[in-house]
């Protein structure tokens, strides 16, 4: 199953109330649809730029939950 796949799946189980799924994976992605060293410098662990993505795609989530 191809990640895409997975994320549709999980995506269904999306309520409004206790579950909440956000994709937010195009932050992490370069121009070819790819991830770039330079979010993912092992193309798994963030590094500091990934980690500063990965903070401003959440923090319009985080203010909907009042945090």
């Amino acid at each position: 199953m191809l990640v895409g796949e997975v994320n549709a799946l999980i995506a269904r189980l999306h309520n409004g109330r206790q579950v909440h799924y956000l994709d937010i994976s195009p932050v992490f992605l370069g121009i070819d649809g790819r991830i770039t060293t330079d979010v993912m410098y092992d193309h798994l662990h963030l590094t500091e730029e990934g980690y500063r993505r990965w903070e401003q795609a959440l923090r319009p989530k985080f203010r909907e939950f009042d945090m």
